[in-house]
């Protein structure tokens, strides 16, 4: 468990007294070579990307940014705001998933989702969120999933989680039992054979899509989806390297050597450089997002080799038009390695 510092809106900070800072860490210095099944990853460092190399990025709607476990996370003011994922095939997967994150209530409601995938009128899909009385046992979670058109649900006893400290939570299904592991230890099972009904939804992270005023009221970190039912041991190993448990299966990490440097200038106008590092040759996607997520600027899409790079971005979108003062997203993906920067300009 990890005691959390955020950067919120001062609705939110009115609610708060820490004690505890806990600095962030970078994830420039190593990465891991991503398994198979790794079907989605959201860090929340400083974008709402899909950093699993499935390149299925979020949007932000309302949430705002605040320190994770190791550098930011998703924040929610319980009022309307959630991240969406548009749907992606690889996000069903019938007899086989994980899924799993860091949470951090400030305080606590029934249904409000950590990760949800399911439609407005309940079918099909999949639900992992807390549970509160008077529909379920307070500071609890419950995982549902929907076979052949019925929901199953399996439920921990209460007080699993606690306000104000980071939990490591994680729901999974093997095509005939359903678990919960909270800090990975296993709270919850449940006997539930079949295949999970697929959707077309997109992935809702922090509201429930059937009740807009169920929202999470708190912060989520290093969403990951798995596609195979991740054992306990597995699991632990995720929750004791934080980020750097999207090697599963004991697959070491590494130190690619891959670094996106900071542009400069930064604040700059109308132009700026941006330096990376390659340890070898590499295809190279680099691409500028705005504070929404939307797409800028493609700048590099080739392979390029290694040592020093550099490439400069004149303040233009794809169509040579000027893009407006303000924060954008420099995303470097070097191989399966991916690293991204916030730039800022001024006019």
């Amino acid at each position: 468990m990890k005691t959390p510092t955020f950067r919120l809106s001062s609705l939110l900070l009115g609610f708060l007294v820490l004690a505890t800072v806990i600095l962030p860490v970078s994830i420039a210095t190593a990465q891991c070579i991503l398994n198979t099944h790794l079907a989605g990853w959201w860090s929340a460092n400083e974008d709402s990307f899909d950093h699993s190399g499935q390149n299925n990025d979020g949007i932000m709607n309302g949430s705002q940014l605040g320190h994770g476990v190791s550098w930011w996370s998703f924040c929610f003011d319980g009022v309307g705001d959630d991240v969406t994922v548009p749907h992606h095939p690889n996000q069903n997967w019938g007899t086989g998933f994980t899924i799993d994150a860091w949470i951090s209530t400030f305080g606590y409601g029934h249904g409000r989702p950590i990760v949800q995938k399911r439609s407005v009128g309940n079918v099909g899909g999949y639900s992992f969120e807390t549970t509160h009385a008077p529909f379920g046992n307070n500071y609890g979670l419950q995982f549902v999933i929907w076979i052949g058109g019925v929901a199953k649900t399996v439920t921990t006893p209460a007080n699993v989680i606690t306000d104000l400290v980071w939990h490591h939570v994680a729901a999974t299904y093997d095509g005939a039992t359903m678990k919960i592991y909270v800090d990975a230890v296993e709270k919850a099972s449940l006997a539930a054979p079949g295949s999970i009904d697929a959707s077309t939804e997109p992935l809702v992270m922090g509201r429930n899509v059937t009740n807009s005023s169920y929202v999470i009221y708190g912060c989520i970190d290093e969403v990951h989806l798995f596609n195979k039912a991740l054992s306990q041991t597995e699991i632990q190993w995720i929750r004791d390297t934080d980020e750097q448990g999207i090697c599963p299966t004991a697959v070491a990490p590494i130190d690619f050597a891959v670094e996106l440097l900071q542009n400069y200038p930064n604040p700059f106008n109308p132009g700026t450089v941006i330096d990376y590092e390659l340890p070898e040759a590499l295809d190279v996607n680099m691409t500028v997002y705005d504070a929404n997520g939307r797409h800028v600027r493609l700048l590099v899409q080739e392979r390029m080799p290694a040592g020093p790079n550099s490439v400069r971005w004149d303040g233009k979108d794809d169509a040579g038009q000027d893009v407006a003062t303000g924060v954008y997203f420099c995303r470097l993906q070097a191989g399966s390695v991916s690293q991204t920067r916030k730039m800022v300009l001024l006019k």
